[in-house]
């Protein structure tokens, strides 16, 4: 499994606590429920999905796509065809990019006030894009996704799913 879910740290802190059962079971528990959502969003493989977070109302942020490797081979997500090194995105470059489905971070140091959705309500580049077209653009307050630590990427594939499994 991906070594972005945070495996070490969590197997790491459970020897020095004495509690490697613990830790055994909640990388189990993300490796199955991992199988079962990848079969669930099997109707969504060939639709691209791209995560950002917002850092101003028409600029925004991707990571290299081995930061969301749990989630692209974890669950069968298909990246955006040239996002995979990240980086930063002018609203025209995310447009170009074009994903089906847009997974927008609050940006905890610098949020936009009343929200990125509400910035850009009536900005044509961001209504020409797929996913807000189609409503398929997912707005998560938890900035903690991108991060390394197994508890963000396991909560991520609850909002994944919540977000996307739906038909």
């Amino acid at each position: 499994m991906a070594r972005d879910l945070g495996r070490e740290p969590i197997e790491q802190i459970a020897a020095v606590i004495g509690k490697e059962d613990a830790a055994t079971k909640i990388l189990a528990d993300f490796d199955q429920k991992s199988a079962d959502y990848k079969k669930k969003l099997a109707f969504r493989s060939q639709e691209s999905v791209l995560f950002t977070m917002s850092r101003s109302k028409d600029q925004f942020v991707t990571w290299e796509e081995k930061r969301f490797e749990p989630f692209y081979k974890g669950l069968g997500l298909k990246p955006v065809p040239g996002a995979k090194k990240g980086g930063q995105l002018s609203l025209e470059s995310l447009a170009q990019l074009n994903p089906d489905h847009l997974f927008v971070i609050n940006n905890w140091q610098d949020p936009i006030a009343g929200g990125v959705k509400e910035a850009l309500k009536d900005n044509q580049v961001w209504n020409s894009l797929k996913a807000v077209k189609n409503k398929q653009v997912y707005f998560l307050e938890d900035p903690s996704l991108p991060g390394p630590m197994a508890l963000a990427k396991i909560d991520g594939l609850e909002q994944i799913m919540q977000a996307m499994g739906k038909k």
